[in-house]
């Protein structure tokens, strides 16, 4: 004889079935659905997101080699593609990086359209007049003091912030090493 709990398992069994009865009785829609054709869409969909994603990587890297200034060549000592092919001729007696993009800073980020700098990087080598960005992501944002920020934020039009709750909250012990 069946048990108590095997009693109320199959009593759930059957009231979920005739759920589904009745539900698929009275929307044409369900009655009508055919699992295959709709995982056949479902594959389809994949294999053509899959073949878009290629062929924009393609069409990607095309605009951007298109989009390259062309260095070589002659170009005026005081342009940026002069200042520029200047710096690279140099043993030594560099231009610091804050003035280097403050003179080819468009040059710079048409070469080298991502940059990935620390906020208090971006604050030191990119002039806020001159240097912007599309995008500004904080990845690890937990790590990030708000006033640390701030130089990079205003420099660019979108943000985007990563992080989670398990990560670690910025410290002050190296500030408290510092100060003693």
């Amino acid at each position: 004889s069946p048990r108590p709990v095997d009693l109320v398992y199959i009593f759930n069994i059957n009231f979920a079935d005739a759920l589904l009865g009745h539900i698929f009785s009275q929307r044409a829609v369900l009655a009508n659905f055919v699992p295959s054709v709709h995982e056949s869409k479902i594959k389809r969909f994949r294999n053509l997101d899959q073949e878009i994603i290629l062929a924009n990587r393609g069409r990607l890297a095309n605009l951007i080699h298109r989009n390259q200034p062309q260095l070589l060549g002659g170009a005026s000592p005081n342009s940026e593609s002069g200042i520029l092919q200047g710096e690279f001729a140099r043993k030594r007696g560099h231009m610091s990086i804050r003035k280097l993009m403050s003179h080819c800073g468009n040059l710079i980020q048409k070469i080298k359209p991502c940059f990935m700098m620390s906020p208090l990087s971006v604050a030191l080598f990119c002039d806020p007049q001159k240097t912007k960005f599309d995008v500004i992501i904080f990845d690890e944002a937990s790590q990030i003091r708000p006033e640390e920020s701030l130089g990079a934020l205003l420099r660019g039009s979108q943000l985007i912030v990563m992080g989670d709750t398990r990560q670690l909250l910025p410290t002050s012990f190296f500030d408290h090493l510092i100060e003693s």
